[in-house]
């Protein structure tokens, strides 16, 4: 599944932006010798031909963003519940269950923790040392009142203990990282030599198709505006793999997650519906075919 294949026809002649770039910031291949997958005068979102990841050019501003999520992304308890509590259970419950199959205990770091709803509600234990990385003030006050010790701040800012982790969860979060190889490589000096990396996303195809095209919109929930969000990157497996492998990681296993759960009812099953097919491909494809909604990847230092 293509992402080309979705938003060709939202493309306008990109003035300015067909000017930017033409490496990829990841891999440094060729990228944008192609249409722009979406553009505007100011930025565009291009695909590298070499290792697939769709990237926007030029990337968001580092200082109004690091404002915002200090300050404004959460603002009270309700923000916490909405977007990183009960709407995130489908997927959160599953990469737990995928931790527990390989660790039974230790020092868990969840990277962008918000309030600390997934160590709270899975990794409560004694058996865990909960840990966390979030730059909201409000988020990061929080999931202290959890009992989580948390560093405040975002990963590029805070100072993290080698070899120290057994696990380390980045979940929904990459995809805004300006510079990933450059903050894996420090995740991977914090992690033990046996520790676990488990990186969570949405499968970038299905991503932009539903916040671009009519009909994703229409069955996916309330567009999002791609060229003025912050997602820097957007990753298949290909280029997720790419990146594990730049920044000294191996890949152990990796599968399809379901969607957020929906605010409508309808939109609920549907998204449902369409990870059972996504699930009954993976397994006939020979655990090749990845459609999604989202996916997670579970790796280790080499």
């Amino acid at each position: 599944m293509s992402a080309s294949d979705f938003v060709h026809e939202n493309s306008r002649d990109a003035g300015p932006a067909a000017l930017l770039s033409r490496t990829c910031p990841l891999c440094l291949g060729l990228a944008g010798t192609r249409k722009p997958l979406l553009s505007s005068p100011k930025r565009s979102m291009r695909k590298c031909e070499s290792c697939g990841v769709i990237f926007l050019d030029p990337p968001p501003d580092r200082r109004k963003f690091s404002a915002i999520l200090a300050d404004d992304y959460i603002k009270d308890e309700a923000r916490l519940e909405r977007a990183f509590g009960r709407t995130r259970e489908p997927v959160l419950s599953r990469v737990a269950a995928k931790i527990m199959e390989r660790k039974k205990g230790g020092k868990i770091l969840d990277v962008g923790c918000a309030g600390g709803h997934f160590l709270e509600r899975y990794f409560s234990s004694r058996e865990w040392e909960c840990f966390g990385v979030e730059p909201s003030k409000y988020g990061s006050a929080r999931a202290a009142d959890k009992a989580i010790e948390v560093y405040r701040g975002e990963i590029s800012e805070v100072d993290l203990p080698n070899a120290f982790f057994e696990v380390i969860t980045v979940l929904d979060v990459i995809c805004y990282i300006q510079d990933p190889q450059r903050e894996l490589r420090r995740l991977r000096n914090a992690l033990k030599p046996d520790g676990l990396l488990v990186v969570e996303q949405p499968v970038a195809g299905t991503h932009i198709w539903r916040h671009v095209t009519r009909l994703g919109r229409l069955f996916g929930g309330p567009p999002m505006v791609l060229l003025e969000n912050s997602q820097m990157f957007l990753y298949e497996m290909q280029s997720m793999n790419v990146l594990l492998r730049q920044t000294g990681f191996k890949q152990l296993e990796y599968e399809p997650l379901p969607g957020n759960r929906q605010r409508r009812r309808y939109r609920d099953v549907i998204f449902g519906s369409y990870y059972l097919g996504s699930r009954l491909a993976w397994h006939l494809s020979g655990r090749t075919s990845m459609l999604g909604p989202n996916f997670v990847v579970v790796a280790s230092p080499t």
